[in-house]
């Protein structure tokens, strides 16, 4: 969970820790979940990885950001 109201925002692993290895015959899906309660919220994540001695950073969405709103509650 990412927790975009602590300064600085913080994000928490939840399940098995970090770091994951991940080979083309154990691919991992990561889900991510914001916590969003008062604003607005523009965001991208970055990715850093290791393959074969070689290091990047993988930046996603590749170009713009995500937008997040908060939880107005329902309107019944």
């Amino acid at each position: 969970m990412l927790d975009v109201e602590q300064d600085p925002p913080r994000l928490t692993a939840e399940g098995p820790d970090f770091p994951f290895t991940v080979t083309a015959s154990d691919p991992e899906q990561f889900w991510m979940e914001l916590c969003v309660p008062r604003q607005e919220v523009d965001w991208h994540l970055a990715l850093d990885w290791i393959c074969a001695g070689r290091t990047g950073t993988l930046r996603i969405p590749e170009s713009g950001h995500y937008t997040e709103y908060p939880n107005r509650g329902s309107t019944s």
